[in-house]
Formats: C-alpha cells, structure tokens, sequence
C-alpha cells in the first residue's frame, strides 16, 4: 500500500528520521512519508491555527506571513510544516506554496486515508511541488480524536519556530 502511494517508512534507526524527533522519550516508532524527505532536515516553521480563519489572523497570514516566505534565505533552507486542517493551517500550506517555500504536512491520520477531505488535493498539490507529508499513523489508521495529541508532538518537534496564529480556548491549536 505505501509503495503504491509512493511513501515510505522510517524508523528510529533509520538516516532519514529526523534528528529533532530521535531523541524524544515519545517519538513515533514508526513514521510514514510521502514526498521529499530531505525536508526532514530543514528549518521549520509551524503555523497552526483555528478551522474558523478570523479577518485579523487571515490579513496577518497574507501579508506579514507572505512577506517573510518571498525572502530568497525562506526559499533556501526552511519548510512551512502544519497540520493540514481546515482554515489557518491550510491556508499556511497555500501561502508557502505560492511562495515558493516547500510545506511538510503532519497528518492526523495514515497517509492512506487523510482527513478531512479537503486535504487530499492539497496533499497531491504539496507532493507535487517538493514538500513531504508526514504521519506518525500505520497508512490505514483512520481519523480518532485521540490522535490529534500525537499529531501535534511530531508537529512541534519538527518545527524550530512555531505559530499559534488563532486559538479557541478548548482547542486542539492549543495542545
């Protein structure tokens, strides 16, 4: 199923698993990977946010965020990585690739069955231009709100800086 899908999986012992996870007592065992995964390696920016963009946060993503991403030093050696989700996230993915700038997309699913719906063409859009999709799921692990949590620690640990661009105060954006 993975080779089908052009993916692969690394392992804690693997070269290509990252650093930044490696030595966490939580790491994934196992993490599945769509696309290029020299991203791996890169500096990464997270942006997360609520599903519900407000005007503010979507004015701020569109231009401050658009301004940094068009810099010749973000094309060279940094990711924009976040979760895929309706809203902020989604947005962040559609405003690096605009720029130029390749996404890492950690899925709260398996790579097999990505969530929600609205991530899939823009998963094929990410691979297509150079970016990575990410999960620490076996490829058919469907959607559970329990996996969100271990989501958003791959998420993080990935990332060098990250974003909370907007947040409900029960959220997932938060965790």
């Amino acid at each position: 199923l993975l080779m089908s899908m052009g993916a692969n999986l690394l392992t804690p012992s693997c070269d290509g698993y990252p650093a930044k996870l490696k030595f966490r007592c939580s790491r994934p065992p196992v993490l599945s990977v769509s696309g290029d995964p020299s991203l791996l390696s890169l500096r990464g920016l997270a942006v997360v946010g609520s599903r519900k963009v407000s005007p503010a946060s979507r004015a701020w993503l569109e231009g401050e965020l658009s301004k940094a991403l068009v810099s010749e030093k973000a094309k060279q050696n940094l990711c924009v990585i976040s979760g895929g989700a309706m809203g902020v996230d989604q947005l962040a993915h559609q405003l690096a690739l605009l720029s130029g700038v390749p996404c890492l997309c950690v899925a709260p699913v398996g790579l097999a069955k990505l969530y929600p719906k609205s991530l899939i063409h823009l998963a094929n859009v990410i691979r297509d231009r150079g970016g990575l999709l990410v999960s620490p799921f076996r490829p058919s692990q469907t959607v559970r709100k329990s996996l969100f949590a271990s989501r958003n620690f791959v998420l993080a640990n990935l990332a060098n800086l990250l974003f909370v661009v907007q947040a409900e105060k029960r959220s997932g954006s938060l965790m």
